[in-house]
């Protein structure tokens, strides 16, 4: 990691997490419903599993597997400020404010379940290989990845791809699935819906987003060049991947 991006880890509560995010109350609320959505299907059966979440911000995702009835759970971040409001909002003991690859490299078929939200986007090219390798020793032989990153399909992406000035790589469905394919057996690339917990929201996407996507694929299969079959409508996508190929370690 450069200097620059350990001094931006170091104050990102205060120079990035906190002017971004609402109260927790609301943040929540949000990903309880995005969450409920996209991820409850993918989690493990038994209550009593194995879980990591690297890059666990405040803790709302963590809460949202408690509140599931999950009990295992690991935390870790690089931002001090972050964690420390993590400690505090989720009551769990298992955080710990290190690099990730420091701290699972003794963890060998450890975790029934890794998941990394908003985190494969700050890691450089140079050492995505090996993180994905030491996150699949990490896991249980049967274990899965959950990677949720900004889609760079979206239509206004390039917001995402700049918003933050930690973030180093973007990734579509396709480059995403190339990535995870190398070092999985398994691999799946879903969209990310947003859910909604207010009757505007609702209204929102339940009723006007349908009619305006409709609008908008029209145009672009006018246009040509595969733009109508981009996934330019989601701002995230979650790649899951599963069976981890021990002859890349």
């Amino acid at each position: 990691m450069s200097e620059l991006n350990q001094k931006l880890f170091e104050n990102y509560k205060t120079t990035h997490s906190n002017y971004l995010d609402g109260s927790n109350h609301k943040q929540q609320i949000r990903l309880d419903a995005r969450a409920n959505k996209n991820y409850t299907h993918l989690l493990p059966a038994n209550k009593s599993a194995n879980i990591l979440e690297i890059g666990c911000n405040k803790g709302f995702f963590l809460t949202w597997l408690t509140n599931k009835g999950y009990s295992n759970l690991t935390g870790i971040d690089l931002s001090p400020g972050d964690l420390e409001e993590a400690e505090k909002y989720t009551g769990l003991s298992d955080l710990y404010c290190m690099d990730a690859l420091d701290y699972i490299k003794d963890k060998d078929e450890t975790y029934d379940l890794i998941i990394f939200r908003a985190v494969f986007e700050h890691i450089e090219k140079i050492y995505s290989e090996h993180f994905l390798q030491s996150v699949g020793k990490a896991l249980k032989p049967d274990g899965t990845v959950l990677v949720e990153v900004p889609n760079m399909d979206w239509f206004i992406a390039s917001h995402e791809r700049y918003m933050d000035f930690t973030h180093e790589v973007g990734f579509t469905r396709e480059s995403l699935r190339q990535l995870l394919s190398l070092y999985y057996s398994v691999v799946d690339i879903n969209k990310i819906e947003e859910g909604y917990f207010t009757f505007s929201g609702m209204v929102r996407i339940k009723l006007l987003k349908p009619i305006i996507r409709t609008i908008i694929k029209v145009v672009f299969s006018i246009m040509g060049e595969g733009a109508a079959d981009t996934w330019w409508s989601n701002r995230n996508i979650l790649g899951i991947a599963k069976n981890f190929k021990k002859s890349h370690q």
